[in-house]
């Protein structure tokens, strides 16, 4: 008893806690000495663990038989690599953060994963360390001392006792190692999200990809020039009319930098209800975002300047091209998991969600949910600076099986991917020319929202948007305006 007893405890504690603060202090000591460097000083901790289990071998007091003495050695890190596994086919993007509490022992080697944004570490060092623990042992038991016991493994059940011990460790290897893997390539697969190069879309910046207007506006604001934020995808649009009318005596590329910004739909509202900008273009309000304005009191003011479709998308290669409106809510309740079911192939649906407060996310739920509540989305460990990890929504990844919902212009122009395709609903397309005569049904209006009804040359401003010039630029950018 006394030999398990310690055995477990080298296994269980002693070798994670070795391992873990030989690897975090080789790292602090050696950052600036290159990572070839760090990761091979690291790696001398194996010695240290084939030398333990080495001289562990060799001790005289222990069970009689081989498996007696082995079983004890490998319990301990067979149950960490276990553990891991098992963490990582419930969440495989937070399986460190889920691997915490039952490998407790390991947390020096996972906060030095955390440090580095390099989770795989774990799952390396655990693989590595029981192939150690098991060789060490093994010549360790091998080459004992001479005792009247010592058979080494001479012996028919010593020998199975070790290819059992063998055969356990490259099974539990192979599953982490297909683990692994499967992750990696599931993490290569094509994103598509809403990150776009925003300096290609600044005014004034040289060479940016906004629209000029063919002759010179109307109007033309040379001082208190509105501020303005907005979503990611309108910023070309509001972008671009602060480039035709906005006049500055110095230069305009560097002025406007504290006149035009874009912080995406959420930041946006925030800074309009904090009295940070004078306008902002986004979709609709959030019920959310009604209610921080309403306490906040500020009514909240939308002019309406321009229309964009709602669309979903899948993989190019996904034969389905429709859905219902029906159908895309049963995928979003789940009620719906398989394609086979709404005409696609026999494969699982991903069925991505955007974050809460964004615009896209508040157009899901007013125009498509409309009160039936969406599934828990899928959701991806994010690691931040200094070893923070947030779990946030998932961005969408272009695999054979999922579906996500953005707005036609972003889709087809702000962010083109071909690899993607606009699924049709209710058996319309989400063309420029259904938006115009109404016929897709998830067509909406796009606002200038502001705090209390606009003033002074924030309502010159909006004035001109939605006038003749206004609307002829929103439909040089590639939206549909008020006008048709």
């Amino acid at each position: 008893m006394r030999y398990v007893v310690l055995t477990l405890v080298l296994g269980l504690l002693a070798v994670p806690f070795g391992v873990g603060l030989w690897t975090l202090l080789s790292t602090i000591f050696l950052m600036n000495f290159g990572a070839l460097l760090t990761w091979g000083v690291s790696a001398l901790s194996l010695v240290g663990v084939f030398a333990l289990w080495y001289r562990w071998g060799r001790v005289r007091r222990r069970p009689e038989t081989a498996w007696g003495a082995l079983w004890p050695v490998m319990a301990a890190l067979t149950y960490y690599l276990l553990a891991w596994i098992v963490c990582f086919a419930v969440k495989p993007g937070m399986a460190a953060v889920y691997f915490a509490t039952p490998g407790l022992p390991w947390f020096l080697t996972n906060l030095w994963a955390g440090l580095t944004g390099q989770w795989i570490v774990t799952p390396v060092t655990l693989v590595a360390v029981l192939a150690v623990t098991l060789a060490g042992f093994a010549l360790g038991y091998r080459s004992r001392p001479t005792a009247p016991d010592n058979t080494g493994w001479g012996t028919r059940p010593a020998r199975k006792a070790l290819i059992g011990t063998v055969a356990v460790t490259l099974v539990l290897t192979g599953v982490a190692a297909g683990q692994i893997g499967a992750y990696e390539r599931y993490l290569a697969v094509p994103r598509v999200s809403d990150e776009v190069v925003l300096g290609l879309y600044r005014p004034f910046a040289p060479g940016n990809l906004l629209v000029v207007p063919s002759t010179r506006p109307s109007l033309q604001l040379t001082s208190d020039y509105p501020r303005l934020d907005g979503a990611t995808a309108l910023f070309p649009v509001y972008a671009a009319a602060a480039q035709a009318v906005y006049v500055y005596s110095g230069d305009p590329a560097t002025q406007v930098l504290a006149d035009v910004e874009c912080n995406t739909t959420p930041m946006a509202y925030n800074r309009l209800i904090a009295g940070e900008v004078d306008a902002i273009f986004v979709a609709q309000p959030s019920q959310e975002q009604l209610a921080q304005a309403a306490a906040a009191g500020v009514e909240l003011t939308l002019t309406p300047i321009g229309r964009e479709a709602f669309v979903f998308f899948v993989n190019a290669e996904n034969p389905v091209n429709g859905l219902t409106l029906q159908q895309v809510r049963d995928i979003y309740t789940k009620t719906v998991t398989n394609w086979r079911d709404v005409g696609g192939r026999n494969e699982p649906i991903q069925a991505f969600q955007r974050s809460e407060g964004s615009g896209s996310q508040t157009a899901m739920l007013a125009q498509v949910m409309k009160g039936t509540p969406l599934a828990e989305p899928q959701r991806e460990e994010v690691a931040m600076g200094m070893g923070e990890v947030m779990h946030d929504v998932a961005t969408y990844r272009n695999t054979a099986g999922a579906i996500g919902y953005t707005f036609r212009w972003y889709a087809t122009v702000m962010n083109a991917n071909p690899a993607i395709k606009l699924l049709s609903i209710d058996g319309v397309a989400p063309t420029a020319d259904n938006i115009r005569n109404g016929t897709y049904p998830l067509t909406s209006n796009f606002y200038v929202v502001t705090a209390g009804p606009p003033t002074g040359v924030t309502a010159q401003l909006i004035d001109w948007l939605v006038g003749p010039e206004g609307q002829t630029l929103i439909e040089q950018v590639g939206y549909v305006g008020l006008s048709e």
